[in-house]
């Protein structure tokens, strides 16, 4: 066995360092709510647009968002990922469509969830989850934002524990093979969900104990509406734009 075992470990793996790398612990780069409503927006024009104008205008802006927040390589295993699910979903239609017009909207619906993927994907480089975290507390939804506050500290963790063990069975295993480690991986998940039980009891016992109201600080931005801050919000305009009246 190398690494963490077959290739249901490495995917796991890959998983949990590209959370890793999308939690830097610095300073937002624009204003967390703004930059959500931003995301979301784009996210949505991208996900209906009429034509491949808004799909390209949106992947391109992620890879420049990504590039400038410093996770270019996340963003690239995100959109690597969208990709291949959305081809995964629509290989069936591609199979049985005999006509290039009947594969378009089969083609044009995977470059839509990848392009969503890159805008989305951009911006949350850019603000950080802890940023997504203020963002949600900014647009008045802190309960959801301190949920997924805890959520996102602890998914790379339960994501390392089932590659750990996953490695630690296929070690022990006397034969290998693809199908083989997706069915450990089953019968790992299990025991990662009773671990997972078990650490948010002791989590929540530990904040009552202390008092704690949620699991961070607020973020303090200025409320100057910055250059940077108006050029994304022309960026998302173009994007929804292009996507209502392209052909």
């Amino acid at each position: 066995m190398k690494g963490v075992g077959g290739l249901a470990g490495k995917l796991l793996a890959g998983a949990s360092s590209v959370f890793e790398e999308l939690a830097p612990e610095r300073e937002p780069l624009l204003s967390p709510p703004l930059g959500l409503a931003l995301a979301a927006a784009a996210a949505a024009a991208a996900s209906f647009a009429k034509g491949v104008a808004a799909c390209a205008l949106a992947l391109a802006g992620g890879a420049a968002l990504a590039a400038w927040g410093g996770g270019f390589r996340a963003w690239l295993g995100v959109v690597a990922a969208s990709l291949l699910f959305s081809l995964a979903v629509t290989a069936p239609l591609l199979a049985l469509s005999a006509a290039p017009s009947l594969a378009a909207p089969a083609l044009l619906a995977a470059l839509r969830a990848v392009s969503a993927a890159s805008a989305l994907t951009g911006f949350t480089v850019c603000l950080g989850w802890r940023g997504v975290v203020e963002g949600l507390r900014g647009l008045g939804m802190p309960v959801l934002a301190d949920s997924l506050g805890l959520l996102l500290k602890y998914i790379p963790l339960f994501l390392r524990d089932l590659a750990g063990i996953l490695a630690a069975r296929e070690a022990r295993a006397l034969r290998g093979g693809l199908k083989l480690s997706w069915a450990l991986l089953a019968s790992a998940a299990g025991e990662v969900l009773v671990r997972g039980y078990a650490r948010a009891g002791a989590l929540r016992m530990a904040l009552e104990a202390r008092s704690f109201g949620g699991p961070g600080s607020a973020v303090r931005r200025s409320a100057r509406f910055s250059g940077v801050e108006a050029l994304l919000l022309a960026y998302t305009l173009a994007v929804a734009l292009a996507a209502w009246w392209s052909a």
